[in-house]
């Protein structure tokens, strides 16, 4: 499967996907309203990898749906 040109470079570039998941133990992030943590959460879901999010503590009870993604 072609990987799209809008993809970023790192990820054009990387030729043995199933690396990744050998390579990085884990992921720790912040995320604001939760966009860039739910979207980890479910990429670490799909590589088995696990992953730490800290999220902004107004979002946090304001975002019930992306914090239950999240957990």
């Amino acid at each position: 499967m072609a990987t799209p040109k809008s993809a970023p470079l790192a990820i054009r570039q990387l030729k043995r996907p199933d690396l990744v998941a050998q390579e990085i133990k884990r992921l720790i992030t912040e995320t604001g309203a939760g966009q860039w943590g739910s979207s980890l959460a479910f990429a670490g879901q799909c590589f088995g990898l696990p992953v730490e999010i800290y999220m902004v503590k107004v979002s946090y009870g304001q975002k019930p749906y992306r914090r239950l993604m999240m957990q």
